[in-house]
């Protein structure tokens, strides 16, 4: 029997991606399995755990030296083992090189914020948050220049760079669009119910980069207009507690600022929901008539999101072109299967050594020996939920003192 490729999908959770797409490669008989350096705050689960210090070059090697003999292929999502932002400085990025040294065919899958760059993002979308006082923080832990220096380095170095949507694609115009993945059996089809009252579900990860503030001033517009809308807003719950949620909606509202849908949406298409999305212009243009999606935005959400709850005709087709949609583009069976050719198929790529060397030498007044310092501030930004530590600093300031706020931060620092 011809050996099969062993693929290593990694390094963190990306809303459950690495280990659904190891999960489809599995089905269609390779090894593969997800490793994870962390644990994801929603719960999703990888196939391999392991704590690799992220920070130092030694303990990457050491901690991934069993991993080289294990896998053929590596699959980043979004970030590689070495990552170090706002910089990227050293040793970012330079495991890909061991693993290059060894062999290995090495790609690279580009998610969202790691690549979007607020140049590009202010000038093509008009619902953009570069300026928004909370999500605007996302280009500041993540600047444009690191970003291109990152790029760079990964177009001479990864044999295939992927995206996950057209959205992502205006950053990497040469990524190969690698969609986002569910397992068919996983989400099966649920469709929806006529009800007296219609379930309008939303699950932000971030209030202020998925328009959310902009959904709930609608619906209390509709609501006070007199229609009835049973919104129930998910936040806080693992992605197990949520799906449970998802089921019973009728309409799923995802992410209004963007420009492209999520993995909350293609969720919602496998299980039949209507979908209530911003797709950027000029990709509505191209692709939006084979989109189960009703498109929106924050401007126009009150107007759609009525049209929507008032339409019974219009949710039923929906629901079954979402189905329909999904399993052609979402499903676990095309997707890995595509994928699979790819990985097959690409030739090693030689590396681009002048490139390399460049990346290296714009690392030399950014070596990182310890993590950077942060304020207060920017550390709980780094790992409390923004909106969470907002509604924290509120009520600090209602009693007069900092105090609470400064208890917080101090226990977040002991991390």
């Amino acid at each position: 029997m011809e050996d099969r490729l062993r693929i290593f999908q990694g390094v963190t959770g990306q809303a459950g991606q690495p280990g659904a797409f190891a999960a489809g490669l599995r089905a269609l008989g390779y090894s593969a399995k997800a490793v994870s350096i962390e644990e994801h705050k929603f719960g999703y689960k990888s196939d391999v755990p392991i704590n690799v210090p992220t920070y130092h070059l030694a303990g990457i090697f050491g901690a991934i030296g069993d991993l080289v003999h294990e896998f053929d292929v590596f699959h980043f999502h979004a970030r590689s083992f070495a990552s170090i932002w706002p910089s990227q400085g050293y040793p970012s990025l330079i495991d890909l090189l061991m693993l290059k040294a060894e062999g290995k065919k090495v790609f690279f899958h580009f998610r969202g914020s790691e690549i979007r760059l607020a140049s590009e993002f202010r000038e093509k979308n008009p619902f953009h948050y570069v300026d928004d006082p909370v999500a605007g923080v996302l280009f500041d832990k993540m600047p444009d220049a690191a970003k291109r220096r990152s790029l760079d380095f990964i177009r001479a170095v990864a044999d295939g760079i992927f995206v996950t949507d057209p959205e992502l694609q205006t950053y990497v115009p040469e990524a190969t669009i690698v969609p986002r993945v569910l397992h068919e059996d996983d989400w099966p089809f649920i469709g929806i119910r006529k009800k007296r009252v219609p379930i309008v579900v939303h699950a932000p990860s971030r209030r202020a980069v998925k328009g959310t503030e902009s959904l709930i001033r609608a619906v209390d517009r509709l609501r006070s207009r007199g229609v009835q809308i049973d919104f129930r807003l998910v936040e806080g719950l693992s992605h197990q507690e949520a799906s449970r949620i998802y089921q019973e909606a009728d309409i799923v509202v995802d992410q209004l600022r963007i420009g492209w849908y999520g993995v909350l949406a293609t969720e919602a298409m496998a299980l039949g929901k209507p979908v209530i999305a911003y797709i950027r212009d000029d990709i509505w243009k191209t692709c939006g008539h084979e989109l189960p999606v009703l498109n929106a935005n924050p401007t126009n959400i009150e107007s759609v999101l009525e049209g929507a709850v008032s339409d019974w005709g219009l949710l039923q087709e929906a629901s079954l072109k979402a189905r329909d949609y999904f399993l052609k583009t979402h499903g676990s069976s095309a997707v890995c299967t595509k994928l699979a050719a790819i990985y097959e198929t690409t030739p090693k790529k030689k590396i681009n050594w002048v490139a390399v060397g460049e990346f290296l030498d714009s690392q030399k007044l950014k070596v990182s020996s310890a993590r950077p310092k942060r304020s207060h501030a920017m550390r709980i930004i780094r790992y409390v939920n923004i909106e969470n530590f907002r509604r924290l600093r509120d009520v600090a300031r209602n009693r007069g003192s900092m105090s609470a706020l400064k208890m917080v931060a101090d226990k977040v620092l002991q991390r």
